[in-house]
């Protein structure tokens, strides 16, 4: 009786293990850029998430006060470290061939860094280019919205890799301005 007890029990756990939904894990995509070959100095950059966005959970707004995070869509890895590779490596094709690497670096500090429930993904925060002794030459706010284009979470993870170059576009444009 004991060992059919077992044995029941032991088939149960197993059955409620092959019936676990699968994790999926996700970075943002690349966009297409020219040439690899040039040797462009990267970019110093430093990104700060909030604690809710620094964990391995996809955020969804759920409402304009309630945040979802993903049990079974998640990062494959840190998202500050995706978003400061992403940033750099955008950067540095943004860059015109010929100019030098800024000195200093830049801070990007998200606020939000989601999915909507109104449709779209959206990244809000400041950035900052600081010289080489650390002081501010440069802070602007960001809000972008990326139209999701269809439902689920690789298109939230589309429209979140599209506001990311489009961020990197708007910080490349301020710092070439910048004195």
């Amino acid at each position: 009786m004991k060992q059919r007890a077992l044995l029941l029990s032991l088939l149960l756990a197993l059955g409620a293990c092959a019936s676990a939904p699968k994790v999926s894990y996700y970075l943002l995509q690349s966009p297409a850029t020219g040439t690899t070959t040039d040797l462009r100095a990267s970019i110093p950059l430093e990104v700060k998430l909030p604690d809710y966005l620094s964990g391995s959970s996809i955020v969804y707004r759920e409402s304009p006060v309630q945040v979802s995070l993903a049990q079974y869509h998640q990062w494959a890895e840190a998202p500050d470290k995706i978003l400061a590779r992403q940033l750099s490596s955008q950067l540095t094709a943004l860059q015109p061939p010929a100019t030098a690497t800024p000195a200093g670096k830049i801070q990007v500090v998200f606020e939000q860094f989601n999915g909507s429930y109104q449709g779209y993904a959206q990244l809000t925060g400041r950035y900052s280019y600081l010289d080489e002794k650390g002081k501010v030459r440069l802070s602007r706010p960001f809000d972008i919205q990326a139209m999701q284009r269809g439902d689920g979470y690789p298109a939230l993870i589309e429209a979140l890799s599209r506001g990311t170059t489009q961020l990197a576009g708007e910080i490349a444009q301020q710092i070439r301005l910048s004195p």
